[in-house]
């Protein structure tokens, strides 16, 4: 999902710019505007779904190697190998 909305945000862009490239008018200007300020808003949802993702399965890796190894409730363990500490 966050592969789809970078590359809107990289097709909006570009498509802003070409606007903004041969505008003619205040209007084709603000048309531009609001181009670039969608390809904000969709680069923003890439990054934001990319670091839920990673979390996700950051947490996932995290659960599945202390069910794995149960000493590794121990949150020093967890710090040691990278882990998430989610309660000290």
């Amino acid at each position: 999902m966050h592969v789809v909305l970078f590359l809107l945000s990289g097709v909006t862009f570009i498509v802003g710019f070409i606007i903004l490239s041969g505008a003619q008018s205040a209007i084709h200007e603000i048309e531009a505007g609001v181009a670039f300020l969608i390809t904000a808003v969709l680069l923003s949802g890439a990054s934001i779904v990319d670091a839920i993702h990673y979390l996700r399965r950051n947490i996932a890796d995290t659960v599945k190697d202390t069910k794995e190894h149960p000493d590794a409730l121990n949150s020093q363990t967890r710090k040691e190998h990278g882990g998430v500490v989610l309660k000290e």
